[in-house]
């Protein structure tokens, strides 16, 4: 029983290094013999002269080939310049007609708003300045004259008898005091002419005039300040 089972422990072990020796083998020797091409197959000689004999216009065609691939690229050239160009071109037109756009709008919003603007002015009511009230210059207060102080002369020249008297009645009622009566150089004067002293005011002259309302009344030069009288009158005719 013994050796029976050494028996099958040594074919069991003999069978492991079988096994193990081909893999071992395999690692120690790793380029195996390669195994033989097969050989090319003998080619006749009319297919040598088959091949020898190519027709020209293959080649020929595969040189037009590659210049037309050549052909192609150089056109391809100018044709990506015309692309830019046109690019830029349209770029342009872009710019241009946005600005365009722009300019046309602005002016229509301007015309709006002035438009607007001028509708408003016109609707609002133009207010009208009322006019400053213009001071009324304050009346002076009429002088004060005490015509009887004043000596008067009162010279006929009109022509007329009896018109120096007529004329000093009317300024004795007048609160005249000194009025004295004569005949002047001339007769038949047409304006009555009244003379004063430059110490007389403006005033008495104004009575005068009024007083004698039926006669023309202008006034003449000055009196010298050494004449007797105050005021002189040289009547004329009548209205």
């Amino acid at each position: 029983m013994g050796k029976a089972k050494k028996s099958t422990k040594v074919a069991k072990r003999k069978e492991e290094l079988e096994e193990e020796l081909p893999k071992k083998r395999s690692i120690l020797d790793p380029d195996p013999t390669p195994e033989p091409e097969p050989e090319p197959e003998p080619v006749s000689e009319v297919e040598e002269s088959e091949q020898d004999e190519a027709p020209e216009g293959t080649v020929a065609e595969g040189a037009d080939e590659q210049e037309g691939e050549e052909g192609e690229v150089v056109d391809r050239k100018p044709e990506a310049g015309g692309i830019v160009i046109k690019r830029w071109v349209f770029l342009i037109w872009v710019a241009v007609t946005t600005g365009l756009i722009v300019a046309v709008s602005a002016g229509a919003y301007s015309l709006v708003v002035n438009g607007r603007l001028e509708s408003k002015i016109a609707l609002s009511p133009t207010a009208t300045p009322e006019p400053a009230e213009t001071p009324s210059p304050t009346p002076e207060p009429e002088e004060e004259v005490d015509v009887s102080t004043l000596s008067v002369q009162v010279l006929n020249g009109s022509g007329v008898s009896g018109a120096a008297g007529a004329v000093r009645d009317i300024l004795l009622s007048n609160e005249f005091v000194g009025v004295d009566i004569g005949n002047a150089d001339t007769g038949g004067n047409v304006e009555t002419v009244v003379r004063t002293k430059a110490v007389v005011p403006q005033a008495v002259f104004d009575l005068l005039e009024e007083l004698l309302d039926e006669y023309s009344v202008e006034k003449g030069d000055e009196l010298d300040s050494g004449s007797s009288y105050d005021v002189v009158i040289i009547l004329g005719r009548r209205g």
